[in-house]
């Protein structure tokens, strides 16, 4: 869905209409907020999930951290962190 809406604003920019001119950043702005609430509603979930269920269950601090707050508060790089745990 974000590819193909990246790819008709782009699209929309070549063919240089006005409102899509005028409202470029927003467009773009609006991507990648739904993309970031993609991640914390779905991801962060999962990958806490993965993380909490390893043998031993031992997990380091930052982790346990991560996974123990509320999705509101979660950033992109709390999400990469905890993907690169849970492939190691």
């Amino acid at each position: 869905m974000e590819k193909e809406s990246s790819e008709r604003h782009i699209e929309r920019l070549r063919d240089g209409r006005l409102e899509s001119l005028q409202t470029s950043s927003l467009h773009l702005d609006i991507l990648r907020d739904l993309k970031r609430i993609n991640i914390v509603l779905v991801a962060h979930p999962i990958l806490c999930e993965r993380l909490t269920d390893r043998k031993p269950p031992s997990l380091p601090g930052r982790v346990r951290s991560l996974c123990s707050r509320s999705p509101s508060s979660i950033m992109m790089q709390d999400i990469q962190d905890l993907e690169a745990l849970a492939r190691s």
